[in-house]
């Protein structure tokens, strides 16, 4: 087993908000299996593409990292990206990625749900993922 640490932030101050927007969370420890990293990068230009599938079976949970990059990895360009889930009956929406935007949740692995896939929504862009075997 690993452990790895992470730290979120967001502050800032809103128009018509009085006080500022805090959250943070410092040094927390996520367990994964040890080596369960996969990562890699991708070109999304049309269809979709399942990172993890169903089959991994029940039991079987991670934690998920997806961002858009944008044309070329550049943070820039329109182009889209639509999380969903891999099921083979009724695939669900689990979020919608504008360039720059990022995702990290974990996901719940069962027989027939916890699939994690990335289609094509509005113009091609690229991605970088990476995803964890929860402990």
């Amino acid at each position: 087993m690993s452990t790895l640490k992470a730290t979120f932030g967001l502050n800032g101050t809103m128009t018509g908000q009085s006080d500022p927007v805090t959250i943070a969370i410092n040094d927390f420890g996520i367990d994964v299996d040890n080596p369960s990293v996969t990562s890699g990068s991708g070109t999304m230009s049309a269809g979709s593409k399942v990172l993890i599938e169903n089959a991994a079976g029940a039991g079987v949970d991670y934690y998920v990292y997806i961002r858009n990059t944008g044309t070329g990895g550049g943070m820039t360009g329109t182009g889209k990206l639509k999380i969903t889930d891999e099921h083979a009956s009724s695939v669900r929406q689990i979020s919608l990625l504008e360039v720059g935007d990022f995702l990290f949740i974990p996901i719940i692995g069962d027989n027939t749900d916890g699939g994690v896939q990335i289609m094509y929504d509005t113009a091609a862009t690229n991605y970088v993922y990476a995803f964890f075997k929860r402990v």
